[in-house]
């Protein structure tokens, strides 16, 4: 089983591999002018082998937390804007200015979040 795991794995990076751009490379070979071609292509493999999987879960992890994180503001974006018209229901009845105010920022603060 781990002989898959490590399989796949491989697969993985050399996939990563080829899909850097030429241009990428083309910029590592002007950064390193003094190493050699094939030498800079191992490296390139090397890492692409090593941390190209697991940058590939990580991208994949950050990409669906960033959905739902905007999915479930647009879902509760109508009950934000319902307890937003009760605090300024209250704020209305509130004597002092200032306080007011306050209220309101920390109210309009509580729909954009």
């Amino acid at each position: 089983m781990i002989i898959y795991f490590f399989f796949f794995y491989f697969l993985i990076g050399v996939a990563e591999y080829f899909r850097i751009s030429d241009d990428f490379k083309e910029k590592m070979q002007d950064d390193f002018p003094y190493h050699e071609n094939w030498y800079l292509e191992l490296c390139i493999l090397g890492v692409s082998i090593i941390f190209g999987p697991v940058l590939l879960i990580m991208k994949i992890f950050l990409k669906t937390r960033n959905f739902l994180k905007r999915i479930w503001k647009k879902i509760t974006l109508p009950y934000r804007f319902y307890v937003f018209r009760k605090k300024l229901e209250k704020m209305e009845q509130e004597p002092d200015d200032r306080k007011k105010a306050k209220m309101l920022f920390d109210a309009m603060r509580e729909v954009v979040e």
